[in-house]
């Protein structure tokens, strides 16, 4: 949609050639029309209807949009709790936010540099305790006479909330951390 502003005194029929060759000009060196479009989000992580376990959870999305995406926010439960102007359209974008047990829903919200806006459907998630401790494998363990020297190697599994530290315990002792 083009909008153009010709005085009356310009319309005389003598005028007219000059007139196309000018609106045709502006045509030419880029005069474009109003954007009106919404910016479009993915939502990537986490999945609607996904067990987390509590503590940081990292909400991952991908806003594109014709012109610049200017703004996002994230809400949870319909509380705004992260917003950013450093978004990168066509790409993704992470908010993090520390979450306690429970059941939450989130969207996200973006605009564009030309106003227009869009929110997504909610996603539901629930969050809770990870209640399971790891699982301790000891590798190529060999019992041997008393050396001085001795050397563990072992695998550490967690589904749950990941591995924090690992302790070597020697006669109730902590050796190695």
């Amino acid at each position: 949609k083009y909008h153009y502003f010709i005085p009356q005194f310009i319309m005389r029929r003598e005028w007219l050639p000059l007139i196309t060759i000018i609106l045709f000009t502006a045509l030419a060196v880029g005069v474009t029309a109003d954007d009106t479009e919404s910016p479009s989000i993915e939502l990537i992580t986490p999945e609607s209807d996904s067990t987390l376990y509590y503590g940081q959870i990292d909400f991952k999305f991908k806003p594109n949009d014709n012109s610049d995406v200017y703004r996002c926010k994230l809400y949870v439960d319909e509380d705004m709790v992260r917003s950013s102007s450093d978004i990168t359209k066509d790409s993704e974008n992470t908010f993090s936010q520390n979450l306690l047990e429970g059941t939450y829903k989130w969207s996200m919200w973006c605009e564009d540099s030309a106003g227009n806006n869009r929110t997504t459907s909610n996603r539901s998630i629930t969050v809770s305790a990870d209640t399971q401790p790891p699982n301790i494998t000891l590798q190529n363990f060999i019992e041997t006479e008393k050396k001085e020297t001795i050397e563990f190697n072992y695998t550490v599994v967690d589904n749950g909330s990941g591995i924090e530290k690992c302790e070597l315990i020697v006669d109730e002792n902590v050796v190695q951390t």
